[in-house]
């Protein structure tokens, strides 16, 4: 089990406002086999496809507006 009061493990990648990009540490994924690894891979690339079908069905202009909003936001932090 890992020592979280010692631990110095950075889990706040990068912030910008009120939004920040955050790593997560696994118990147990480096034991994993690497075709375990490349399935939890693709797996968490379908959960990004899924967020995209899901923004669609629920709303007509949901996707298009998502899209939109995140091309402005990395526009602003160039």
């Amino acid at each position: 089990m890992m020592d979280m009061k010692n631990d110095s493990f950075q889990y706040v990648v990068d912030q910008f406002a009120d939004l920040q990009i955050l790593r997560y540490r696994v118990a147990g994924f480096d034991e994993l086999s690497l075709e375990q690894k490349i399935l939890v891979y693709y797996l968490s690339e379908a959960a990004l496809e899924g967020r995209d079908i899901l923004f669609d069905q629920n709303g007509k202009y949901n996707l298009r507006i998502r899209k939109t909003k995140n091309k402005y936001v990395n526009f602003q932090r160039q």
